[in-house]
């Protein structure tokens, strides 16, 4: 009986420091970041379609005519769109 309990003692540290190492960060500095960078990084709604082909086919259009940089087409759960985000 004493030795189950001291078992269960022993396992149950061990699994608590586990975790704690795991919810642990590293101290590491973000890199700065410029303000052009988040300027080039900010991404502006342009339109929503009612199926994925239609967005692609815009995005790929705004980038290929050179009006911005890339795109990303992300559909909205709630109401089955997809929107057009574009970034510079």
């Amino acid at each position: 009986m004493l030795k189950k309990i001291t078992t269960l003692l022993v396992t149950g540290a061990v699994g608590a420091v586990l975790a704690l190492g795991a919810l642990t960060v590293p101290a590491q500095a973000a890199a700065p970041v410029s303000a052009d960078t988040q300027t080039a990084q900010q991404r502006e709604f342009y339109d929503d379609y009612w199926n994925r082909g239609d967005c692609i086919d815009t995005g790929n259009w705004l980038v290929r005519t050179g009006q911005y940089g890339h795109f990303v087409c992300e559909e909205d759960w709630l109401s089955g769109d997809w929107n057009l985000w574009v970034y510079n």
